[in-house]
């Protein structure tokens, strides 16, 4: 779901190889690959009509793979791609 406030949808997005939206799901794949720069639980609910609830839930799940990080940026927690979740997006057919 696009709303004006959210980030237009990637022109090309990647397709991902058929294991890792099994390991990991659709819904947290496409957090994952979201994270092109950090963003918050609230940035990503709006970008993709999710509730923040639910968007945390994923990142957690996320955070516990060692796929991303989490640091404070003031009152908001920003969320981004370790090297380990950098290196699992760049693992995709086109």
């Amino acid at each position: 779901m696009t709303t004006a406030s959210s980030a237009p949808p990637m022109a090309n997005p990647p397709t991902w190889a058929p294991w890792a939206t099994i390991r990991i799901g659709r819904t947290r794949a496409k957090l994952l690959l979201a994270l092109t720069e950090p963003a918050s639980t609230a940035t990503l609910a709006r970008r993709y009509g999710l509730s923040p609830g639910t968007v945390s839930e994923h990142l957690t799940a996320l955070r516990d793979a060692g796929l991303v990080s989490a640091s404070r940026a003031r009152h908001q927690v920003l969320y981004e791609r370790t090297p380990l979740g950098i290196a699992l997006t760049s693992i995709h057919t086109s």
